[in-house]
């Protein structure tokens, strides 16, 4: 990530990354990632880390599909992330502060 352009850092804050899903075909589409970036979360808060931080697709029509095991912008927002960045259409940078 620190060499992606689209997903290098944008700040010194130190983050944890959400960085893909894989969710059998017979469980997708029945609320799946949104329970994994639930449990990201939990297992982030855990261990210490202050901020975890996503790289979802933001998902126009049936363009992009292809690309949803890096989670949907919709999902990472329902689970309290904000956007902070976006260096490419429909991939938003999203983060969410653990310090509660």
């Amino acid at each position: 990530l620190n060499r992606s352009k689209p997903f290098a850092p944008i700040d010194d804050i130190k983050v944890w990354s959400i960085t893909c899903f894989i969710v059998r075909k017979g469980y997708r589409r029945k609320g799946m990632m949104r329970q994994l970036i639930g449990a990201a979360i939990a297992h982030a808060r855990e261990q210490g880390a202050t901020v975890l931080e996503g790289y979802p697709v933001e998902v126009c029509g049936k363009s992009g599909r292809s690309e949803l095991y890096f989670g949907t912008l919709r999902a990472f927002l329902d689970n309290g992330f904000t956007e902070v960045a976006r260096r490419l259409p429909s991939r938003p940078m999203v983060r969410l502060s653990l310090n509660r």
